[in-house]
């Protein structure tokens, strides 16, 4: 008694055909812009003005510091001019 086999295959895609290649489809995600949503511009301006900030404050600081070494420096000089007499 002969027995009957079916074997059932499916077509594979080969890896040079035209419709492996084609061009990837875009997609859209359709979403509402969000306001937490930073856009480029705005960040920079905020970071540029921050940036200026900390120099102003720094530059405030170092005028600070410099009156001070002046006034140590001047008073290292009176000291020395006391000794020497």
């Amino acid at each position: 008694m002969a027995t009957s086999h079916t074997i059932s295959t499916t077509k594979s895609t080969p890896i040079n055909s035209p419709s492996r290649n084609s061009t990837p489809v875009k997609r859209s995600y359709p979403f509402k812009e969000s306001s937490s949503v930073v856009k480029p511009q705005v960040q920079r301006n905020t970071l540029l003005s921050s940036l200026q900030q900390q120099k102003d404050s720094h530059k405030e600081d170092n005028n600070k510091i410099h009156k001070i070494l002046t006034q140590i420096n001047d008073n290292l000089s009176e000291l020395v001019a006391i000794k020497k007499t």
